[in-house]
């Protein structure tokens, strides 16, 4: 097919638009299934999804990650890094329910266990020191 895009009056090679585009984007939908983007929720229901669902369904997985990490340096540095990580927790449920719950109550449990300790060594300290 030969088209003219140079702004010429030469329009007898062009064909009119009569849902022929639709029919041959519809043809190639069938014939190939994979162009599309298949997801699946919480309840097993399949969706027919576009091109942003890749990223929905990784940002949960982000903040997983990064409560992860919280909760590492909740433990070896500082417990008020357990706010981070709750934090990430609630932002991964808010995305996908219930995927932040460990993230949530490790980090929960190592501020306490955190805090304890830093209370425990400072009273070692003074037993021991005298300060």
């Amino acid at each position: 097919m030969d088209e003219n895009f140079g702004g010429g009056s030469n329009h007898t090679n062009h064909r009119e638009d009569k849902g022929e585009h639709q029919n041959n984007i519809s043809n190639i939908e069938k014939s190939n299934p994979q162009i599309h983007n298949y997801t699946m929720d919480r309840h097993g229901n399949i969706h027919d999804g576009g091109p942003g669902d890749g990223a929905l369904l990784a940002a949960p997985k982000t903040f997983i990650v990064l409560g992860w990490i919280s909760a590492a340096l909740t433990l070896l540095i500082t417990p008020y890094f357990a706010v981070a990580g709750i934090t990430f927790g609630l932002l991964a449920n808010r995305r996908a329910r219930g995927t932040g719950n460990y993230v949530i109550i490790t980090n929960i449990v190592l501020a306490i266990l955190s805090f304890a300790f830093g209370i425990l060594s400072m009273a070692i300290r003074r037993t021991v020191l005298g300060y």
